[in-house]
């Protein structure tokens, strides 16, 4: 990568840092509903997220750079991982709930 030049990661880095999150997401929501039960994933701002947040998810400087970049592509990309971050903490919560439904039901 030359010196200014911030360039779109390949998919494959992409797909990582999507399973990544949602390894996050999980396990943040299970730290949410241990806590306060809640039906609603309160969903962590990623634009909050400095580089040392950004390399411990990703685990790589190409993601951690093209995201915190004023790029347009980076901007839709950082929605688009909000919105997985959103659907998979959901998720999780939602499966938390519907097991504890069914063990008030035994």
């Amino acid at each position: 990568m030359d010196n200014n030049v911030v360039s779109l990661p390949d998919v494959g880095k992409i797909s990582e840092l999507i399973t990544a999150l949602r390894d996050y997401a999980e396990k943040h929501a299970r730290e949410q509903w241990a806590k306060h039960m809640s039906i609603a994933y309160l969903t962590p701002r990623l634009r909050c997220w400095d580089e040392c947040d950004w390399f411990e998810l990703a685990k790589d400087w190409q993601i951690v750079n093209y995201l915190l970049s004023d790029l347009a592509g980076a901007w839709v990309l950082m929605r688009s991982l909000h919105f997985c971050l959103q659907w998979y903490g959901q998720a999780e919560i939602d499966r938390l709930q519907s097991m504890k439904i069914l063990n008030l039901k035994e």
